[in-house]
């Protein structure tokens, strides 16, 4: 039976009782129970909640059993044997359901006050989790507003960048052009050079040859000790001093002449 529910009790075996088909001398004698009406009032309080209901003070609402449990059945005359046994079965039911009403009643007001207790639980995680989310808005907002700026001046340096790279890429455009310009004259100056070496290699063989003359006429002789240089040393140009003799060297490089006197004793 739910804590909502009326308590199924409206006084029907008074009215079976006294129907007029069965008949009974004292009817006219008899009252209604005196204590129905609170009984009713108390459970139409209990079930539904609502103070009007109530009659009885809200922080008395505990003497409510005592007084329901404090009913003492009237002193009336007993029609007969049925009505005694009926009274009897009907107060046992009825006890029996005030005190399955009650129980209800508390175990309903358990599951309210844990429900209770579960919500306000409930609402105090989600107060801390939203101060938190608040927080972490906070943080998130400010991080925002750093890596915005960091990311206004990361653009800014890759602007300065992009305009580098246009001059640089102007200057390599300069520097291909003067690459170009310069190869061509290494070519040329390469040809020069070959047709210098060339000259250089005729003359050469044209001293060779002269030299091979002198080295017979007048005891002369030629060597190089370094590039592009020539040395011509002349011996026996005097009786009296055989040991004596005059180098001459040339630089066929650059057709430079340097004349050194040398006395050499055995």
């Amino acid at each position: 039976m739910h804590p909502g529910t009326p308590i199924p009790f409206s006084g029907t075996p008074r009215r079976r009782i006294f129907s007029p088909n069965r008949g009974f001398e004292g009817q006219n004698e008899m009252k209604a129970f005196p204590t129905a009406t609170k009984i009713r009032k108390s459970l139409a309080f209990s079930s539904s909640g609502n103070p009007e209901l109530n009659p009885y003070p809200r922080e008395d609402e505990a003497n409510t059993t005592s007084i329901i449990e404090e009913y003492i059945p009237p002193k009336y005359i007993v029609a007969s044997e049925d009505m005694r046994e009926l009274t009897t079965n009907f107060l046992k039911q009825f006890d029996s359901m005030v005190k399955e009403w009650e129980d209800l009643v508390l175990e309903k007001r358990e599951r309210e006050n844990k429900k209770i207790l579960e919500l306000e639980a409930r609402e105090k995680r989600l107060k801390e989790d939203l101060a938190s989310i608040r927080s972490q808005s906070n943080d998130i907002s400010k991080q925002t507003s750093i890596e915005q700026a960091q990311l206004r001046e990361f653009e800014s340096e890759v602007s300065a960048i992009k305009t580098q790279l246009e001059e640089m890429s102007l200057k390599a455009n300069n520097l291909s052009s003067k690459k170009s310009a310069l190869e061509n004259d290494l070519v040329v100056k390469t040809k020069e050079i070959n047709n210098k070496k060339l000259l250089n290699s005729q003359m050469l063989a044209l001293c060779n040859e002269h030299v091979k003359i002198l080295e017979q006429v007048l005891g002369l002789s030629i060597f190089t000790d370094r590039r592009n240089q020539l040395t011509f040393r002349f011996s026996r140009l005097t009786k009296e001093d055989p040991n004596f003799f005059q180098e001459i060297r040339v630089d066929i490089s650059n057709f430079c002449y340097q004349g050194i006197m040398n006395q050499i004793f055995a």
